[in-house]
């Protein structure tokens, strides 16, 4: 973790939340006749960012959407905001989700976008102006997304995620095709939502991004938890090749889920 994301880390009272903010045990997703994921256990705190890692493949989608409540799960259970999952208007209303898609009508404005999704949250008038001035959307905010950059299609799906201030940010792989100057820009976004209070779930590929920005980094294979712990341990783990293959320790045998983070943090 970076200087700068521990001088901004915030904590969960500015929001009402309970410590854990996602707590999933023995999570499973089928589709179809495949399993996609198994045995997921996974603790999101409030006021922190969570890194979810993982080659292509490996259920990161699948367990945010699952998370936001767009996937039913199999088996397993989960809790959000201290409370069993429901996929209902009060619980949905305080999750943000950005996927890879960027979820607006291409054919509408970028301000039309916003101000038709902010009446459907009910949510205060004159806040999607304010976000566009806030996103750095001023300037295209009468241009169709259709025709917009990928940062700033980015930055649009950013803002409407953002409109009913979540309390929980789920973020599918926000950083692909993003240049230099955007990637930092919504790094330094993801940082501030956290430190307003919200838990923050991205996934990525980037081992220095997660170590940057998370707190805690969660590695998924084939649909498990091959490691996780705090995130400057497991990318280090993982880029270093110390004793992790695959989750596998260098015997061979397999790394029960957080087992090699603690024992790289007993090791230092």
């Amino acid at each position: 973790m970076t200087a700068a994301a521990a001088i901004v880390r915030g904590g969960p009272a500015q929001l009402d939340l309970p410590e854990v903010v996602v707590r999933a045990r023995g999570l499973g997703v089928r589709l179809g006749d495949r399993r996609v994921l198994c045995g997921v256990d996974l603790s999101v705190p409030a006021g922190g960012i969570t890194a979810l890692l993982g080659a292509n493949g490996a259920g990161k989608t699948t367990l945010l959407r699952a998370l936001a409540m767009l996937v039913r799960p199999s088996e397993g259970a989960l809790e959000l905001f201290g409370a069993p999952a429901r996929p209902e208007p009060d619980i949905r209303g305080r999750i943000g989700f950005i996927g890879h898609q960027v979820m607006l009508y291409r054919d509408l404005t970028v301000m039309e976008n916003l101000e038709l999704f902010a009446r459907l949250h009910g949510t205060a008038r004159g806040r999607a102006a304010a976000l566009v001035e806030e996103m750095g959307l001023a300037g295209v905010a009468r241009e169709q997304v259709g025709v917009l950059s990928r940062g700033m299609a980015q930055r649009a799906a950013i803002a409407r995620a953002m409109l009913h201030s979540p309390a929980l940010l789920l973020a599918d792989e926000p950083f692909t095709g993003l240049d230099v100057a955007s990637a930092e820009w919504l790094g330094a976004r993801l940082l501030r939502v956290a430190s307003e209070g919200a838990a923050v779930v991205f996934s990525g590929h980037d081992l220095g991004r997660a170590r940057g920005l998370a707190e805690r980094a969660v590695v998924l294979r084939e649909g498990r938890v091959a490691m996780e712990g705090e995130a400057g341990v497991v990318t280090d783990w993982m880029a270093g090749g110390t004793g992790w293959r695959d989750g596998r320790a260098e015997d061979g045998t397999p790394v029960a889920p957080g087992q090699a983070a603690r024992g790289a943090e007993e090791a230092a």
